[in-house]
Order: C-alpha cells, then sequence, then structure tokens
C-alpha cells in the first residue's frame, strides 16, 4: 500500500456561512461512518496528489445530488450545490449569490445530467431588498427574488421566497430523506423515483403562503 495513501487526512465540511452547511456536514460524516459504501448512493471522493488529504466532492442518490468545492476557501471544501426534486441551490462565497432554481422533478434532472428546458426553471436570486441596496456588512439576504423575466410572474409564480425558509424546507428533506436512511443503517436502492411535475399558476392562498413562511410544500 502507498504510504501516502496511509497518511491521508480526511477533511470534512466545517463551515457555518449557510444555514444548510451544517447537514450537509452531518450528510458527509454520516457517509465516512458506514465507509463510504451505501446502496444506491454514488460518492466521488478526491485525493489529490499534492496533498495528504482526502474529501467528498459529490454525492449522488436517486432523487438527490450534492456538490463540494472550493466555495469560501482554498483550505476548505463545501457545499455549492444541493437539488432535491425539484429544487436547487447553488450557493457562492459571496452570501448574496445564492441561486434558486425551481423546476421538474424528474430524476434525471436532479442528477444534474440532464438540462432542465428553460421554459420549466424557475430562478431565484438572493438580495437584501428589492431596490437591491446592499449592506456594508456582507449578511445572509432576507429574501430571494425572481430575476427580471417575466414568465415567472405571468405563471403565477411568487415573486420571491423568504431565505430562511427556503433553507428550512432544504434542511427538513435533507434530514428526513438522506439523514434518516443513513444514520438508520437504510440504503437508498428502494428509494422511489419522484413523479415527473412541471411548475404551474398558484392559487391566491397558496403564493401567499409561499411568499411568507411555507416555502414550496
Amino acid at each position: 500500500m502507498n504510504k501516502n495513501q496511509t497518511e491521508r487526512v480526511f477533511q470534512f465540511p466545517c463551515s457555518r456561512k449557510y444555514p444548510v452547511d451544517q447537514m450537509c456536514e452531518r450528510i458527509v460524516r454520516a457517509l465516512q461512518a458506514r465507509n463510504f459504501a451505501v446502496p444506491g448512493l454514488k460518492i466521488a471522493i478526491k485525493r489529490p496528489s499534492w496533498s495528504n488529504e482526502e474529501f467528498v466532492t459529490n454525492i449522488q442518490g436517486p432523487n438527490f445530488e450534492i456538490d463540494f468545492d472550493n466555495r469560501d476557501s482554498i483550505a476548505a471544501v463545501e457545499a455549492t450545490r444541493i437539488h432535491i426534486p425539484g429544487k436547487q441551490l447553488r450557493l457562492h462565497s459571496n452570501l448574496r449569490h445564492i441561486v434558486l432554481q425551481l423546476g421538474s422533478s424528474d430524476p434525471k434532472v436532479a442528477s444534474g445530467r440532464e438540462n432542465q428546458p428553460r421554459e420549466r426553471v424557475y430562478v431565484y436570486w438572493g438580495s437584501q431588498s428589492e431596490s437591491r441596496v446592499f449592506p456594508a456588512l456582507e449578511t445572509l439576504p432576507i429574501y430571494l427574488f425572481a430575476t427580471e423575466d417575466t414568465r415567472w410572474l405571468e405563471r403565477g409564480m411568487p415573486s420571491h421566497f423568504l431565505t430562511r425558509d427556503v433553507f428550512t424546507r432544504f434542511n427538513q428533506w435533507l434530514r428526513e430523506n438522506v439523514i434518516a436512511q443513513l444514520e438508520s443503517g437504510g440504503n437508498f436502492e428502494s428509494v422511489p423515483m419522484p413523479q415527473n411535475s412541471v411548475a404551474s399558476p398558484e392559487t391566491d392562498e397558496l403564493r401567499r403562503r409561499l411568499e411568507t413562511t411555507e416555502f414550496c410544500s
């Protein structure tokens, strides 16, 4: 066995910049506890030749996918993309550069290997206010606003979401559908594929809930 392999140190995600960071670290730790061998999951681990470290770069299941990369520092690897059925978050080193995408829950889309048709993807960007006035101190944006493409509003989609509720829903999904399986010793081979769905116009009541405290039920 190569000496370098025996001396490698596993690097866990450790940031707390975004509300989903701790959940992503918990997922990686649960995978390590199972020696990264979980039926139904594909796990990519990078072992750079220039260092004695190793770390997860991608976790792909039947209905979710998480990418890890140098987000905040070249010395750390953190979650940069989280895809769950019908929803995807992209996280940047800049707190204001959160991107939320809503689209089809087709499992082929969830894998990230097939592009979503443009007319079926709704994009929301982070900002502190509709006027895009940024504070001197970088903080998590209060809202995620729809891009200027009018298709979003014409099709009945909300103009914005509360950022905290978006993160709450992603954390809830990961906890119930990934962590629960990993920590109970389960596998992902029997996880049902999500039914394909296309975002459709919402009722006034649902739009009210989406724009306040109940994100994309």
